[in-house]
């Protein structure tokens, strides 16, 4: 009888944390770390429209899709091609990157 309640009780909490990982954001590419040594965007700086990147460098978010953070922040997204295009946000609405990326 105690043997049941036990399982019945483990498998309640089981069953929560499975539901609220499964629950949780799925469209975050990177995660937020801070360090010390992060660098500043430069007064002025314009991000090239294009770049190549090397496989090894770039990423996959939660969809598959490839992507590079220049060393400013800015975010890159592969197209068909096999080049690295600025993502939109940034020409269009002119948003500067939110998070300092650290130099490797």
């Amino acid at each position: 009888m105690l043997k049941t309640k036990l399982h019945k009780r483990f498998y309640t909490v089981f069953f929560a944390a499975v539901l609220v990982a499964g629950c949780s954001s799925k469209n975050v590419a990177t995660k937020l770390v801070t360090r010390q040594d992060e660098v500043e965007i430069p007064e002025g700086y314009n991000p090239p429209q294009v770049i190549n990147v090397p496989s090894e460098k770039a990423k996959t978010n939660s969809e598959g899709e490839l992507y590079y953070d220049n060393e400013y922040g800015y975010r890159y997204w592969k197209n068909g091609n096999g080049q690295y295009y600025l993502d939109a946000k940034y020409e269009t609405q002119g948003i500067k990157p939110k998070l300092k990326q650290v130099k490797n």
